[in-house]
């Protein structure tokens, strides 16, 4: 009877860590999820205000690489750029942009972009 019941106990006891086990794996997801979700709209806000106020150029695109999940109909792409400034020269650096599957620019393409001058970790690229 007694093995009985430490039988039974164990396997309470198994059950209810699984349980935990589970809950605390879901409260992680929720939150990653809702870290995610405040990250895509905060580039999408950064996005809409490089369209209003950045300054427009052309730029070669040296390479592309993906870096996330999709976010709505949009990617999150890593891009380097050969960027020609405003006087003329050309920049090279790497940088972030949301982008539609079909228009993810490959190498060697030269694209329209927006970016502003005192930060250009994100740019916006035109299609």
């Amino acid at each position: 009877m007694i093995l009985h019941s430490l039988k039974l106990f164990a396997g309470f006891s198994l059950i209810h860590f699984c349980i935990m086990k589970w809950q605390i794996i879901s409260s992680l997801q929720q939150f990653l999820f809702r870290s995610r979700r405040a990250e895509a709209l905060q580039i999408i806000k950064q996005q809409r205000f490089l369209l209003h106020q950045g300054l427009e150029t052309t730029a070669e695109i040296m390479e592309t690489m993906l870096t996330d999940e999709q976010i709505g109909s949009l990617l999150p792409v890593r891009l380097w750029i050969k960027m020609r400034n405003v006087d003329g020269s050309f920049i090279y650096l790497h940088t972030h942009s949301m982008i539609m599957m079909k228009h993810i620019p490959e190498k060697g393409e030269t694209v329209h972009i927006k970016y502003l001058p005192g930060n250009l970790s994100n740019i916006l690229i035109l299609t």
